[in-house]
């Protein structure tokens, strides 16, 4: 932008010269009396109109502030410039560069001369890593927990299927968050209650809740529970469904024990969190909680552990127990 700024100046500077020396003097004794400039009339000669006519346009079209200054210095010494065209250009250079300085911040780009945008970030591939807590932009925590990434690694059909079949079946989803789970479990169980302790994460259940159809708006019902206590009736669940969030339990154990009441004989608890390795997603490791601390705090609130797999999802281990 700056070379053509310059360019067309010059352009303009070298032909209004040849015109005035012409002019005044004629082609001959100006190159006799200013031998200095006998190659500026020789190049200027040289240019056609068109050249002139499509640089001066340009230039008035790019940076209009550059063409003024031009055009006003070129009046006012237009005089002196037979005896000093180097200085003048310099001057022309000079006022070029303070016009753009002191152009507008969003100036109107000429057609075909816009400058390109950089192309956005590719998306990164691997998932983004959950965030330690219910703090901070809830818009990014929407963004990380609905990211398209996270049907990859999460599986979300395959670990509901390990359900069985939910059609005359209640479900509680604990910790539901933005109802990753919750509403794909909507269309396949009789009832589904999205649980969090987070209000505003309810607000967000029931603001996508009331965009399903019909049918499925009747099956669901958001609940604001306690960090220590789910809230849910006396045998209430038929199943139950903790994903990415038994790491974050205080007192997990009394925590299970209080959830065994809210759910009926035989209903199924399915527990899903992250390996404790060293994974390129997921929680620091002081919210991980390992396979056999699962398996042995499950034993001792009084669950049954039915099937344990490590392999199904790539970075998290799959638990599913019973209640007698």
């Amino acid at each position: 932008m700056f070379y053509l700024a310059v360019r067309s100046v010059c352009l303009v500077a070298q032909a209004r010269v040849s015109r005035h020396l012409t002019k005044e003097t004629g082609a001959s004794k100006s190159g006799q009396r200013y031998p200095a400039l006998s190659m500026l009339q020789t190049r200027s000669a040289c240019c056609s109109s068109s050249v002139y006519a499509r640089s001066s346009k340009t230039l008035r079209t790019a940076c209009p502030a550059i063409h003024r200054t031009s055009l006003l210095l070129l009046c006012s010494t237009q005089i002196n410039m037979k005896r000093n065209l180097f200085y003048f250009q310099v001057m022309i250079v000079m006022a070029t560069l303070e016009a753009c300085r002191h152009e507008s911040p969003n100036p109107v780009d000429a057609p075909g001369m816009s400058r390109e945008k950089p192309a956005p970030a590719a998306t990164v591939s691997e998932p983004m890593p959950l965030p330690k807590t219910g703090a901070g932009n809830f818009q990014s925590l929407i963004a990380d927990f609905e990211s398209k990434e996270r049907g990859i690694w999460q599986k979300p059909e395959l670990v509901i299927s390990m359900l069985g079949d939910l059609s005359d079946k209640t479900v509680a989803d604990i910790g539901a968050g933005t109802g990753y789970f919750t509403f794909r479990i909507v269309p396949k169980a009789k009832r589904v209650i999205g649980i969090d302790i987070d209000q505003r994460f309810i607000r967000f259940l029931d603001s996508v809740n009331v965009r399903l159809p019909q049918q499925y708006r009747e099956r669901f019902e958001s609940r604001l529970a306690k960090a220590d206590d789910p809230l849910l009736k006396p045998g209430e669940a038929d199943a139950v469904v903790v994903v990415n969030t038994y790491g974050y339990i205080g007192n997990r154990i009394q925590y299970l024990k209080t959830l065994s009441k809210g759910m009926s004989p035989g209903a199924k608890l399915l527990i899903i969190d992250f390996k404790k390795n060293n994974l390129p997603i997921g929680p620091p490791d002081e919210f991980k909680v390992s396979l056999s601390q699962v398996e042995k705090e499950l034993v001792t609130a009084g669950f049954v552990v039915e099937k344990i797999d490590k392999d199904a999802l790539d970075y998290q281990y799959i638990v599913l127990a019973v209640k007698p």
